[in-house]
């Protein structure tokens, strides 16, 4: 489980603590197929035990039915420190005591059947990892929403307002002195035209600020593809 702060989108593989038969992808691929993985995050420490239990039996409503158990940053890096002592953490037939106990551990967690693909958080715990000589997952709470990460706030595109604010005065100076000096009806209607084309005038702005881009974004993209075929 990620910290809050986190914002990487990926969790890499930690350690591999049961496996039984082949995935559905597999030649070998008979039917069912479970297996318990640690993926951790390489950031924050956040860890993640996934349990999939695979039946692509027809009676089946659900085939891939998982559990997510998860581990906060505390409890990643404690569990980071546990792999370390396995020289094969990424086999899941390995029987060290690390693996051992950690497997045993998970698999006496609670799960239950799906009814629909529509209720993973039903499937999602919250769980700790004690250490020692034989470390074992506790579970805390189940039946969560994960928090979402915060989205960091985008910087302005000083450019972007630069550049309005210095077309929208040229343009409403431009577009003001063409009717002055072309049209110029009495003064309430060149009042009703001169409002008119203040807020015109920025929206013009905007567009030809969005048509730039456009534009620059196809030549560099253009430039891209030559230098690739280059």
């Amino acid at each position: 489980m990620h910290s809050v702060e986190c914002a990487k989108p990926a969790l890499t593989r930690l350690m591999w603590l049961h496996k039984s038969g082949e995935p559905p992808d597999h030649a070998d691929h008979q039917i069912t197929y479970d297996h318990d993985i640690v993926e951790i995050c390489p950031s924050c420490n956040g860890a993640t035990i996934e349990h999939l239990r695979h039946d692509c039996f027809d009676y089946e409503a659900v085939y891939d039915q998982y559990e997510w158990y998860e581990l906060g940053p505390e409890d990643g890096a404690r569990l980071r420190t546990l792999a370390a002592r396995c020289d094969r953490p990424l086999e899941p037939f390995c029987n060290c005591a690390t693996h051992k106990a950690l497997r045993t551990s998970a698999l006496a967690l609670p799960s239950g059947s799906w009814d629909a693909i529509f209720e993973g958080s039903a499937h999602r715990h919250i769980i700790t990892v004690s250490d020692g000589k034989k470390p074992a997952f506790t579970l805390v709470r189940t039946g969560v929403e994960l928090p979402k990460p915060l989205e960091k706030p985008k910087e302005p595109d000083t450019e972007a307002v630069g550049f309005i604010f210095l077309a929208w005065p040229a343009l409403l100076a431009i577009t003001l002195f063409g009717w002055f000096r072309l049209v110029h009806l009495p003064w309430f209607l060149d009042a009703i035209v001169v409002l008119v084309a203040i807020p015109a005038t920025f929206v013009g702005a905007g567009v030809i600020l969005a048509a730039g881009k456009v534009i620059l974004n196809r030549k560099r993209r253009s430039s891209d593809k030559q230098t690739a075929r280059d």
